[in-house]
């Protein structure tokens, strides 16, 4: 997907998909913003893509959760 689908995508609130091509291997990054994560979306990126998921997390969160 081109950057400029990825960023439509992205501002309209939806999955969006970067495929990076490495030398050894072929990868997806799945890009969902935080406002539109459901606990289903969530469950079907991580049993489908089997990766890893990330989160971003403001500092006031972090300190909140006592995750620090």
């Amino acid at each position: 997907m081109p950057y400029s689908n990825f960023i439509e995508q992205f501002r309209a609130r939806r999955l969006a998909v970067i495929m990076v091509d490495s030398s050894e291997e072929l990868r997806a990054v799945m890009i969902v913003p935080a406002a539109s994560a459901t606990p289903e979306l969530v469950n079907e990126m991580i049993l489908k893509a089997r990766g890893i998921l990330f989160v971003a997390v403001s500092s006031e969160r972090v300190e909140e959760l006592q995750l620090a």
